[in-house]
């Protein structure tokens, strides 16, 4: 497992020579090999000698990026369009995974724009022919390369793309380990729109997303410790300050019922979230905290009488708050 229904205001700066143009199918943009590529997947292999021929014929030189930037732009324009739209869904993925790779040589953030334009393009034509695998692999990769971009530019608006991209992959019909990861991973967004923006919302969804996704999972699963631990930092997160209390609306994401966990997978859940309140607790001797411990701890052993560690742990805190 490889591990925004809302604008929110811009709180990034683009890098210099990074700004995210809304032109993704200018070709001036395109570089001469990826220009070749793209000319090339239309076409099955058994012609790229014809294809080859061809080159000389036509308006400009492909090779050639002194020359490719006097080229008249709408003839190249019209060409590539046309191409464009012989193009497979699949075509435009491994496309898309051209320009992704070209980045990452040059950090040019023109070549993501249009790697996702070929991607979105990709999840259009994969919705037309009914192809859910092909669909789920596109916007796997769309949500890398929001994020990509997001890293460049710090545009809030790519990481709100980003969410709902996911978003719109939780409603697919997914085997449970690629859902569970989905959810996991919505889960991340969420939770590091959270960081930026400071939005309740946001973290309650991320408990919310992150324990649907541990209840996916089968019991022996070598991934639940992992969604078990991210649950307990999603929640301690915004309590490393000092002036932030425990929220009682990500208490009762962690309490909901309608997550199809087993009672002693939810009491564990329910047991390192209050283990990690209990050691705030003892820093800084918050009483809100000793108060929210007991109720999670309490929670748990409902669930779980059979927790002896469990048990005693709630029994001191009792003890602690009597005192």
């Amino acid at each position: 497992m490889d591990l925004a229904s809302q604008e929110h205001p811009t709180t990034g700066t683009d890098l210099p020579g990074q700004h995210v143009s809304d032109e993704a199918d200018d070709p001036e943009m395109m570089s001469p090999s990826v220009r070749l590529a793209l000319r090339l997947s239309t076409l099955p292999s058994d012609f790229f000698d014809q294809v080859f021929a061809s080159l000389a014929t036509l308006p400009y030189d492909i090779w050639d990026d002194d020359a490719m930037a006097n080229a008249n732009p709408d003839v190249i324009m019209r060409d590539m369009n046309a191409r464009r739209a012989r193009m497979s869904p699949n075509d435009k993925v491994e496309t898309s995974v051209l320009f992704v790779s070209e980045f990452e040589q040059t950090r040019d953030v023109s070549l993501l724009n249009q790697a996702a334009a070929m991607l979105r393009d990709a999840i259009d034509g994969f919705n037309g022919i009914g192809d859910n695998k092909g669909k789920y692999d596109a916007l796997r990769r769309l949500t890398g390369c929001l994020m990509m971009r997001f890293e460049c530019s710090g545009d809030s608006c790519d990481l709100n793309a980003a969410v709902e991209v996911v978003r719109e992959t939780t409603q697919m019909n997914l085997d449970n380990a690629d859902m569970a990861e989905t959810f996991y991973t919505l889960g991340q967004l969420l939770s590091q729109r959270f960081s930026r923006l400071k939005d309740l919302d946001d973290l309650v969804e991320a408990v919310k997303n992150c324990m649907r996704g541990l209840s996916l999972l089968s019991e022996e699963d070598e991934h639940r410790p992992l969604f078990e631990r991210t649950i307990t930092e999603y929640v301690m997160t915004p309590l490393q300050s000092t002036q932030i209390m425990f929220s009682t609306r990500v208490r009762d994401a962690l309490l909901d019922d309608s997550y199809l966990l087993s009672k002693r997978a939810r009491a564990k859940v329910l047991n390192q979230v209050a283990s990690a309140l209990n050691e705030r607790y003892e820093r800084l001797g918050a009483i809100q905290d000793l108060e929210e411990k007991l109720i999670l701890f309490r929670s748990s052993v409902e669930l779980d009488p059979t927790d002896a560690m469990t048990m005693t742990a709630y029994g001191v805190s009792l003890l602690m708050r009597f005192e």
